[in-house]
Protein backbone atom coordinates (compact mmCIF):
# COMPACT_ATOMS: atom_id res chain seq x y z
CA UNK A 1 0.00 0.00 0.00
CA UNK A 2 2.83 2.41 0.83
CA UNK A 3 4.21 2.10 -2.71
CA UNK A 4 0.84 3.13 -4.13
CA UNK A 5 0.69 6.14 -1.80
CA UNK A 6 4.22 7.23 -2.77
CA UNK A 7 3.39 6.78 -6.46
CA UNK A 8 0.31 8.96 -6.02
CA UNK A 9 2.28 11.64 -4.17
CA UNK A 10 4.81 11.68 -7.00
CA UNK A 11 2.00 12.07 -9.52
CA UNK A 12 0.61 15.00 -7.55
CA UNK A 13 3.83 16.65 -6.36
CA UNK A 14 6.47 15.64 -8.94
CA UNK A 15 8.68 12.67 -9.67
CA UNK A 16 11.34 13.80 -7.20
CA UNK A 17 9.02 13.75 -4.17
CA UNK A 18 10.80 11.88 -1.39
CA UNK A 19 14.14 11.73 -3.20
CA UNK A 20 15.96 14.85 -1.95
CA UNK A 21 19.00 13.63 0.01
CA UNK A 22 19.68 17.04 1.61
CA UNK A 23 16.12 17.25 2.97
CA UNK A 24 16.38 13.62 4.11
CA UNK A 25 19.51 14.48 6.09
CA UNK A 26 17.61 17.22 7.94
CA UNK A 27 14.71 14.84 8.49
CA UNK A 28 17.07 12.17 9.87
CA UNK A 29 18.44 14.67 12.38
CA UNK A 30 14.91 15.61 13.47
CA UNK A 31 13.99 11.93 13.80
CA UNK A 32 17.11 11.24 15.89
CA UNK A 33 16.17 14.12 18.19
CA UNK A 34 12.60 12.83 18.50
CA UNK A 35 13.84 9.33 19.34
CA UNK A 36 16.23 10.74 21.91
CA UNK A 37 13.27 12.45 23.62
CA UNK A 38 11.08 9.31 23.60
CA UNK A 39 11.29 7.06 26.65
CA UNK A 40 11.18 3.31 26.07
CA UNK A 41 13.16 3.19 22.80
CA UNK A 42 16.44 4.48 21.45
CA UNK A 43 18.06 4.67 18.04
CA UNK A 44 20.39 1.70 17.48
CA UNK A 45 23.10 2.97 15.18
CA UNK A 46 22.89 5.47 12.37
CA UNK A 47 19.87 5.71 10.05
CA UNK A 48 20.33 3.55 6.97
CA UNK A 49 19.42 4.32 3.38
CA UNK A 50 17.55 1.63 1.43
CA UNK A 51 16.89 3.12 -2.01
CA UNK A 52 14.71 6.18 -1.41
CA UNK A 53 13.86 5.02 2.13
CA UNK A 54 15.45 6.01 5.42
CA UNK A 55 15.43 3.18 7.96
CA UNK A 56 15.55 3.99 11.67
CA UNK A 57 16.33 0.86 13.74
CA UNK A 58 15.30 1.29 17.35
CA UNK A 59 16.00 -0.85 20.36
CA UNK A 60 12.93 -1.32 22.56
CA UNK A 61 14.03 -0.78 26.18
CA UNK A 62 10.88 -1.99 27.93
CA UNK A 63 8.24 -4.64 27.25
CA UNK A 64 5.49 -3.52 24.88
CA UNK A 65 2.20 -4.10 26.71
CA UNK A 66 -0.06 -4.46 23.67
CA UNK A 67 -0.59 -3.41 20.07
CA UNK A 68 -2.11 -0.08 21.05
CA UNK A 69 0.94 0.70 23.18
CA UNK A 70 3.32 -0.19 20.35
CA UNK A 71 1.33 1.96 17.91
CA UNK A 72 1.27 4.88 20.35
CA UNK A 73 5.04 4.66 20.73
CA UNK A 74 5.62 4.67 16.95
CA UNK A 75 3.03 7.30 16.15
CA UNK A 76 4.26 9.49 18.99
CA UNK A 77 7.70 9.62 17.37
CA UNK A 78 6.31 10.14 13.87
CA UNK A 79 3.97 12.90 15.10
CA UNK A 80 6.99 14.90 16.30
CA UNK A 81 8.59 14.91 12.83
CA UNK A 82 5.81 14.45 10.30
CA UNK A 83 4.81 17.17 7.91
CA UNK A 84 1.36 17.99 6.58
CA UNK A 85 0.92 14.41 5.35
CA UNK A 86 1.50 11.12 7.13
CA UNK A 87 0.78 7.62 5.96
CA UNK A 88 2.00 4.61 7.90
CA UNK A 89 1.45 0.89 7.85
CA UNK A 90 2.47 -1.68 10.43
CA UNK A 91 4.28 -4.86 9.43
CA UNK A 92 5.28 -7.84 11.57
CA UNK A 93 8.57 -9.52 10.72
CA UNK A 94 10.14 -12.52 12.47
CA UNK A 95 11.67 -10.51 15.33
CA UNK A 96 10.93 -6.88 14.43
CA UNK A 97 7.92 -4.63 14.31
CA UNK A 98 8.15 -2.28 11.29
CA UNK A 99 6.24 0.94 10.73
CA UNK A 100 6.73 1.93 7.09
CA UNK A 101 5.84 5.58 6.49
CA UNK A 102 5.63 8.43 4.01
CA UNK A 103 5.43 11.97 5.32
CA UNK A 104 6.08 15.56 4.37
CA UNK A 105 4.35 18.15 2.24
CA UNK A 106 4.00 19.00 -1.43
CA UNK A 107 7.57 20.36 -1.45
CA UNK A 108 9.31 18.08 1.04
CA UNK A 109 8.70 14.33 1.14
CA UNK A 110 10.27 11.53 3.16
CA UNK A 111 9.87 7.78 2.85
CA UNK A 112 11.10 5.48 5.56
CA UNK A 113 10.64 2.84 8.19
CA UNK A 114 10.70 2.95 11.96
CA UNK A 115 11.85 -0.51 13.08
CA UNK A 116 11.38 -1.78 16.64
CA UNK A 117 13.95 -4.47 17.45
CA UNK A 118 15.50 -6.25 20.42
CA UNK A 119 14.31 -8.94 22.82
CA UNK A 120 11.25 -6.97 23.98
CA UNK A 121 10.10 -6.44 20.37
CA UNK A 122 10.66 -10.12 19.54
CA UNK A 123 8.72 -11.18 22.65
CA UNK A 124 5.87 -8.85 21.74
CA UNK A 125 5.68 -10.26 18.19
CA UNK A 126 5.59 -13.82 19.53
CA UNK A 127 2.78 -12.92 21.98
CA UNK A 128 0.85 -11.25 19.17
CA UNK A 129 1.24 -14.31 16.91
CA UNK A 130 0.05 -16.60 19.69
CA UNK A 131 -3.00 -14.42 20.28
CA UNK A 132 -3.88 -14.30 16.58
CA UNK A 133 -3.35 -18.03 16.06
CA UNK A 134 -5.16 -18.99 19.26
CA UNK A 135 -2.13 -20.83 20.66
CA UNK A 136 -2.85 -22.73 23.85
CA UNK A 137 0.07 -21.15 25.74
CA UNK A 138 -1.24 -17.60 25.19
CA UNK A 139 -2.23 -15.92 28.44
CA UNK A 140 -4.46 -12.84 28.07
Amino acid sequence: MLDAIVERMRQDFGDNWGKDRALDLQFAEQMADALEDTPGIHLAGMPERDGDRLVFRCWVDEPLPDLIGADQLALGVLAMVCGELLFTERRFEATQLVYDFATGSADDGHIGALVFAGPHAAEFIERFRQRVSGATNYQA
